[in-house]
C-alpha cells in the first residue's frame, strides 16, 4: 500500500473532481447543453453536493502535491522543473477550492433571465469571479502538462504531450461551442477526464522507484581492477 500512496490519492482526486457523472441529481438533461460548472450554481438542486465534491477534490490534490513534491524530483522531471510543476498544480488546487466556495448565482442554461456567457456585460460579480478563476486554474494545469512535455523525464514526456494535446483541443472546442451556445459540456467532460488522468499519471510517477544512476569509476577504481 505504501508504494501506491500517490496513485490512490490521485485516483481519489480524479473521482471527486469528475463529479459531473452525478448530473442526474440535477434532474434536467438541458444542463448538458451548457458548462458543467452550472451544476453548482446556487439555484440548482443538489448544488452543495457538486460544490463540496469540488472542494474535496482540491483538498485531495493539495495532499497529493504535499506527498509527491519531493518524490517527483528526478522521476517526473529535473528538480527545477518539478518545483514549477508543484507551483502550477498548487495554483490549480487552490483555484478549484476558491471557485467552488463562491458559487455562481444562477445557471445561464437553465434559469430564465440569467446572463449568458456570451454577453458578459450583465454578469454579476460571482460570474466574473468564476470566469477569471477558471481561466487561471485551467491555464496553470495546461502549463504543468507543457512543462513535463518539454522538460520532463523521457518516460513521462509522451503521456504529457498526449494530455496536453487533448486539453488544448478540448479548450478550443469549448470556445467554438460557447460562441454558438450549445453543447459545451461534452468537450468539458473529455477535458476533465484528461485532467484526472494527468493527476493519476503524476501519482504513478511519485510511486516509482528513484532512478539509480551508475557511478563513474575513478582512477583508483580502475587501477584496482587491473591488479
Amino acid at each position: 500500500m505504501s508504494r501506491r500512496v500517490g496513485t490512490v490519492l490521485a485516483v481519489a482526486f480524479a473521482l471527486t473532481y469528475n463529479n459531473w457523472v452525478l448530473w442526474p441529481l440535477n434532474g434536467d438533461p438541458r444542463v448538458l447543453a451548457g458548462f458543467l460548472s452550472e451544476l453548482g450554481a446556487a439555484t440548482q438542486p443538489f448544488h452543495t453536493v457538486f460544490r463540496n465534491l469540488d472542494i474535496l477534490a482540491g483538498l485531495l490534490l493539495l495532499v497529493t502535491i504535499a506527498w509527491g513534491r519531493h518524490r517527483w524530483a528526478g522521476r517526473l522531471a529535473p528538480p527545477r522543473v518539478t518545483r514549477w510543476v508543484v507551483v502550477l498544480l498548487t495554483v490549480f488546487a487552490v483555484g478549484a477550492i476558491t471557485d467552488a466556495s463562491v458559487p455562481m448565482t444562477c445557471s445561464a442554461t437553465l434559469d430564465p433571465g440569467c446572463p449568458t456567457f456570451v454577453d458578459p456585460r450583465d454578469w454579476p460579480l460571482n460570474q466574473w469571479a468564476h470566469s477569471i478563476v477558471s481561466v487561471v486554474l485551467e491555464s496553470a494545469l495546461v502549463a504543468s502538462m507543457a512543462l513535463v512535455a518539454l522538460r520532463g523525464s523521457q518516460r513521462w514526456r509522451r503521456p504529457a504531450r498526449i494530455a496536453l494535446a487533448i486539453s488544448i483541443s478540448a479548450h478550443l472546442t469549448m470556445l467554438v461551442l460557447a460562441a454558438t451556445w450549445q453543447g459545451e459540456a461534452v468537450p468539458q467532460m473529455v477535458l476533465m477526464l484528461t485532467q484526472g488522468a494527468w493527476i493519476i499519471l503524476l501519482g504513478r510517477a511519485g510511486d516509482r522507484p528513484t532512478p539509480v544512476l551508475p557511478r563513474a569509476e575513478g582512477p583508483q577504481a580502475r587501477r584496482s581492477t587491473t591488479r
